[in-house]
């Protein structure tokens, strides 16, 4: 049988483990969660999103197409327990998908778009996807 201390180090090893594979997957669904409900076609708006542990990604109004990367992926693969991630959609009409808008823009199109609301209701669902992680990854 292995001694007290040995048993503490090895429960405090996997209980750092576990945190960082609650956050990692608890993230993970959020963002596939947000970024499935981005609308797809033509597709720019759902490929705009982007994910930082440095800072949130900028709205890009000079980029008229944005090109798929694992960027994303990168970063959750590299969080930390205590670090900050930032999920941001550089393309600059993402608030009026979210939001909806009616009325003239500053380049003069006129809009009547209904907002479809799908980030704030995503955001809403965290504490299950901590719970559902945390279900995954019980420290026993």
């Amino acid at each position: 049988m292995a001694s007290f201390s040995a048993q503490v180090s090895d429960f405090t090893k996997r209980s750092k483990r576990a945190q960082q594979m609650i956050m990692r997957t608890s993230v993970q669904k959020l963002t596939a969660a947000v970024e499935d409900g981005t609308p797809k076609k033509p597709g720019n708006a759902y490929r705009s999103w982007l994910g930082s542990t440095t800072a949130m990604p900028p709205v890009r109004p000079d980029v008229s197409e944005f090109s798929d990367n694992d960027a994303t992926g990168v970063a959750i693969a590299g969080l930390d327990v205590g670090d900050t991630f930032y999920l941001g959609a550089q393309a600059a009409y993402m608030a009026r998908l979210n939001y909806g808008f009616t009325g003239e823009d500053s380049l003069g199109r006129t809009y009547n778009q209904a907002g479809i609301g799908w980030i704030e209701r995503e955001a809403a669902m965290w504490p299950q996807y901590v719970k559902d992680a945390e279900a995954l990854f019980r420290v026993k």
